[in-house]
């Protein structure tokens, strides 16, 4: 086999291998013209295949300007878009919407402005294919032209939402709904610095969500009636911190979420829950009351009419704290802790003070407080003592009774019937003061100040005048005041003065006798034996007056007006005649009366001629008294003859006289007379 092009004939016929593709040409190499001589369709004047790549006919280069247009095609790189066209290069003046690309620069025939958009008579989206700016997509700039030919410039504002249109459509909003999502505020109040806002992030922007914050309450509710076209009309901020209640998940700011109170109206106030601070209007906050349901009633208390079941509304107990033990009223079941309970005092304003029961420490005004009288019915008249007037039902009044434990026995004064412990119910004594000494009977252990105990004087009426007598001041009805008698028994009889009404038990009651002190004796003659002093017993004179001198004989010093104290007649009966001498005119019997014969010893036998039956059988001689005259008055201590007077100067007792006659006789004088 020859070796092509090497000088050798290896085949020996003559020639080196020169032309390998059989052409009939040869190759360069071997001198011939042949440009490729491995190409049987490649020698000079062979047939030019044009942009295949190959130099057919020899002349150095591919066929690549067909049409002789001084632009190979494009095919072999060059710049003639349309090589069997003479009239289309590079070089030529394209016109537009011809459909030819006649300067083969790549570009829509349909593009008048060169914006890449073909104009919308072409099929294309340039609403002006004459102004290069001007394009479906271009950017809006500020030449009051709609750049992006989405049929508004730069500042239409169709719908009038506060948004342009240029940025809804950016934004994927309708320029022509003013309200996307119905919510009653406008677009343009939904969208910040042309941003969508999402406030509550659940994927839907503001503009397009009907809760923008997700609370349940759909924002055209929340805005309450708000006007966006009102120019002078702003969202609603009801708790004023400065986000507006459809972005407010708290909009009244009282503790209790939207979404917790939602858009009802509970208390039918015209105002919903989420904006009511009162949603229940009991008067209490719902700040207070939110998260708290007192009752467990299930109801919380922010909704509840009686926050601690205890049957006063709330909106009465409000949020005071009566007792001050850091829980409210409307809280507490015992408001004024008081042992009683809201549920027992209710309403009543038992003593019209104007506190009703449940925040009046003494219901009754009664000076006890409900803390002391409790749950008691202490005279069990179906009335609790905390509003009962009467605890004790004695007819006292509490207010007057009190506390207070008069008699020390436990038990006070308006629980006792007898808060004296005298033995007279205070129903009885009452609410007087018998003896005006301030303290009224019912505590008074001496209601008629007679020094008689009450204790000791009984329920009786003595003197059955009508007034008992722990309050009669004469038990008795003698005319002596019980207070004088007293309780002493001077006859010892048993019966003490102020109910006997003959204390000294002399016959001469206590009325009879009275207070006078007769015989100045410091004993008042209802209670002195002798009230005269006479020596004869007051029993012993009898209930007369014997001398009819108009002065009973238990006071008369001279009982039968004879002249002579009864005092120095005494009791005796001298004549024996049955009339004591103090009562009898002749005490001797000798037919000479005693107011003639007075207390002279006529015949010195030392006995007064009174009680001498024999004046004549002394060592003095006979005494004449027919001579002397009897209606002539006698001087005291004198007589009417001569002789001894036994009177003595001062008309002192006989013994006096027989005193100084021993005298006499012993230093051998005469005897006195």
């Amino acid at each position: 086999m020859d070796i092509p092009y090497d000088g050798v004939d290896q085949d020996c016929d003559g020639e080196d291998l020169c032309d390998l593709d059989a052409d009939g040409w040869l190759a360069p190499v071997c001198g011939g013209e042949d440009c490729d001589d491995a190409c049987s369709g490649c020698w000079p004047g062979a047939e030019e295949v044009p942009y295949d790549g190959i130099d057919q006919d020899c002349d150095g280069a591919d066929f690549c300007d067909v049409d002789g247009d001084g632009y190979d095609a494009a095919a072999c790189g060059g710049l003639d878009c349309a090589d069997d066209d003479g009239a289309i290069s590079p070089s030529i003046t394209d016109l537009p919407y011809d459909g030819v690309d006649a300067d083969c620069d790549g570009r829509s025939d349909y593009d008048g402005d060169g914006d890449g958009d073909d104009g919308i008579a072409w099929g294309g989206t340039d609403c002006d294919d004459d102004n290069p700016t001007v394009y479906a997509g271009a950017p809006e700039i500020v030449d009051g032209i709609d750049n992006d030919c989405n049929g508004f410039a730069e500042d239409d504002d169709e719908d009038e939402d506060g948004l342009s249109s240029e940025t809804e459509i950016l934004l994927g909003l309708d320029p022509t709904d003013p309200d996307m999502d119905d919510d009653g505020l406008a677009d343009g109040q939904e969208v910040v610095d042309g941003i969508l806002i999402d406030s509550d992030l659940d994927g839907t922007p503001d503009a397009l969500d009907v809760d923008d914050d997700d609370d349940g309450i759909l924002t055209s509710t929340e805005i309450l009636g708000f006007e966006w076209r009102d120019s002078d009309d702003a969202p609603p901020d009801s708790d004023g911190d400065g986000e507006p209640n459809h972005l407010d998940l708290d909009a009244d700011d009282d503790g209790a979420v939207d979404a917790l109170e939602l858009d009802v109206d509970s208390d039918g106030d015209g105002w919903p829950d989420f904006v009511d601070t009162d949603s229940d209007d009991d008067g209490v906050p719902d700040s207070i009351e939110v998260g708290v349901d007192t009752d467990g009633d299930g109801l919380t208390d922010r909704l509840d009419s009686d926050d601690d079941d205890d049957g006063i509304p709330t909106w009465i107990e409000t949020a005071v704290d009566t007792d001050g033990d850091g829980t409210p009223d409307h809280r507490d079941l015992d408001s004024d802790a008081d042992g009683r309970t809201d549920a027992i005092e209710g309403l009543l304003d038992t003593d019209e003070d104007g506190l009703s029961d449940r925040v009046d420490l003494d219901s009754d005004a009664d000076g006890v407080s409900d803390a002391d009288e409790g749950l008691d019915d202490s005279d069990g008249d179906l009335i609790p003592d905390a509003v009962d007037s009467d605890d004790d039902d004695d007819g006292i009044p509490t207010v007057l009774e009190g506390a207070d434990d008069f008699d020390g026995d436990g038990i006070p004064d308006h629980l006792d019937t007898d808060s004296d412990d005298d033995g007279h119910s205070d129903a009885v004594e009452g609410v007087g003061d018998s003896d005006g000494d301030g303290a009224p009977d019912r505590v008074d252990l001496d209601a008629d100040a007679d020094g008689i105990p009450d204790v000791d004087e009984a329920t009786s009426d003595t003197d059955g005048d009508g007034w008992t007598d722990r309050v009669d001041d004469d038990d008795d009805g003698d005319g002596l005041p019980t207070a004088v008698e007293a309780s002493r028994d001077t006859d010892e009889d048993g019966v003490p003065d102020h109910l006997d009404t003959d204390s000294d038990g002399d016959g001469f009651s206590d009325a009879v006798e009275g207070l006078v002190d007769t015989d100045e004796d410091g004993l008042y003659d209802a209670i002195d034996l002798d009230a005269d002093n006479d020596s004869v017993a007051d029993a012993d004179e009898q209930d007369g007056d014997t001398d009819a001198d108009g002065v009973p004989d238990r006071i008369d010093d001279d009982d039968d007006g004879d002249g002579l104290r009864t005092r120095l007649e005494g009791r005796g009966d001298i004549d024996g005649d049955g009339t004591p001498n103090h009562l009898d005119l002749d005490a001797d019997g000798d037919g000479t009366s005693d107011e003639q014969e007075g207390t002279v010893d006529s015949d010195c036998d030392g006995s007064s001629d009174w009680m001498d039956a024999d004046d004549t059988d002394g060592p003095c001689g006979a005494v004449d008294w027919a001579a002397d005259p009897v209606d002539e008055p006698l001087a005291p201590g004198t007589s009417k003859s001569s002789g001894c007077s036994t009177a003595g100067p001062s008309g002192s007792p006989v013994t006096l006289y027989w005193l100084l006659a021993a005298f006499a006789a012993l230093s051998g004088r005469s005897r006195p007379c």
